[in-house]
């Protein structure tokens, strides 16, 4: 938005007031999402223990609610000695069981309530993507896609957008919506955003454009912000340097969906001039975490979710440890999902510096089921040093797979064909990196490596069963 003055700050207010421009009174929705917005911004605040006697408070009525209309819960609370005649305690929630995918899956619609509170809105259904071969079909309610808007602006507000500015995604976008291409191009930055404040245009083009459509799509658009998957995003800026066609003014990238290699904040910097920004989220129960606005880690958005990090023996982990990520949905009064293991990995941190109660966690670490299994029975998310792959051999594009405890397949798309010698630095150069002697064998696939159905892309895939 302009004015004879110049230009007006963002985030400016979006007034639904004749004449009233500034402070501005969105309308009902605008003044939901501002009213939710404001409760955020004390709670970041709050020490954790105050923010643990938050959640425990709503932890309390979601748990009566799932043992009154829940036909799941109905039958097995009492098993568990989980009285909700009683207010929760911390020790009652810890002994209701870690509930499986498989688990949510076999228990089908007896997980979805019977009634929900009618302040929360209408009820629909929300079905995953199925990465794994195995989606799951959810209830939500209007309030869920709240709440959802909500953290998506405490997103925006962290770090500092300009919303008056353009933003570009590239992403999964179903169908043929935003094919290439063109993609689509809308008036605001969306809901989340333009309810409580003006905001400049959005951009969207399908996942499934090749790299070099990508590439003219963001030039052409001229985007301060730039939304994408981070297997997309090395595409891109292999794309960038081999060309010289480095875009200028992106003041940041945002990475979604995929396991994010930390080497792509340095090259991000470097190809750009501009910061990543990640987040962690999954499509069963929206925000996990946020990347801090003064750090490169995460803080748990916990006045949605409820997140614990458990060590194989079940305990929490300490700080420094990692272990797999268990989530309660705080407003899932749907299909209410307790103590839900998501099938991830984390890392947690100690407080942040920045004075934030939030939890940390230092990094996302992807898939469990993805992990790599050793002959001796140790279990690791195997990190490689990217950066040295493309050093060694001309390497378009790269995953590892694991098919056997012994035994590794190394697929590669390549701009030339690879020598022998340059194929052996690159296997040494893995080999080196797992420290153990593992059988590789390489595969070329000139065609290029797909990304999976739902348009992600993993570099490390776990194609054993190791209790087999």
């Amino acid at each position: 938005m302009t004015h004879p003055a110049g230009p007006l700050p963002s985030p400016w207010p979006r007034s639904v007031i004749d004449q009233l421009l500034w402070p501005g009174l969105p309308g009902p929705q605008g003044q939901q999402m501002l009213a939710l917005t404001a409760q955020l911004q004390l709670a970041e605040w709050w020490t954790p223990e105050a923010l643990e006697r938050a959640q425990l408070a709503q932890l309390d009525a979601l748990v009566r609610h799932a043992g009154t209309h829940v036909p799941y819960y109905a039958k097995r609370l009492r098993r568990w000695k989980v009285d909700t005649s009683v207010p929760l305690t911390w020790e009652a929630f810890r002994r209701i069981p870690v509930l499986k995918r498989a688990e949510v899956q076999r228990a089908g619609e007896s997980l979805y309530a019977s009634a929900t509170p009618p302040a929360h809105g209408r009820v629909g259904s929300a079905q995953t993507s199925g990465s794994s071969g195995r989606p799951v079909t959810l209830m939500k309610t209007e309030l869920t896609l709240l709440l959802w808007r909500a953290v998506t602006l405490r997103d925006h507000l962290w770090h500092r957008r300009d919303m008056m500015a353009p933003t570009c995604h590239i992403r999964e976008t179903g169908g043929l919506r935003a094919p290439p291409p063109d993609g689509a191009t809308h008036a605001t930055w969306g809901s989340a955003a333009e309810d409580a404040f003006q905001t400049g245009p959005s951009h969207t083009l399908s996942v499934t454009a090749d790299i070099a459509s990508q590439a003219r799509w963001i030039a052409a658009r001229k985007p301060r912000y730039l939304l994408v998957y981070p297997s997309g995003l090395r595409g891109l800026l292999d794309h960038w340097e081999a060309t010289g066609t480095a875009p200028r003014g992106i003041e940041q990238v945002r990475t979604i969906s995929e396991t994010l290699r930390p080497e792509l904040r340095d090259r991000v910097q470097s190809v750009l001039g501009a910061r990543l920004v990640d987040l962690y989220s999954s499509q069963e129960v929206g925000y996990i975490a946020l990347q801090c606005p003064d750090h490169a880690h995460y803080h748990v958005q916990s006045e949605t979710i409820h997140v614990e990090v458990l060590r194989e023996d079940g305990e929490p982990c300490a700080p420094g440890e990692a272990g797999r990520v268990v989530v309660t949905p705080l407003h899932h009064f749907g299909t209410p999902l307790l103590r839900y293991e998501i099938g991830d990995g984390a890392e947690v941190g100690p407080p942040c510096p920045c004075g934030r109660g939030l939890p940390v966690l230092t990094r996302v670490l992807g898939r469990i089921r993805h992990m790599l299994h050793f002959p001796d029975g140790r279990k690791v998310w195997p990190t490689f040093a990217v950066g040295r792959f493309v050093k060694l051999a001309p390497i378009r594009q790269w995953r590892i797979v694991q098919v056997a405890l012994d035994h590794l397949e190394l697929h590669l798309c390549t701009t030339r064909p690879v020598t022998p010698e340059e194929e052996q630095a690159v296997v040494r150069s893995i080999l080196d990196k797992l420290g153990h002697p593992f059988r590789v064998t390489v595969i070329y696939r000139p065609e290029g490596i797909p990304s999976g159905a739902n348009g992600k892309y993993e570099d490390f895939l776990c194609a054993i069963d190791p209790d087999a």
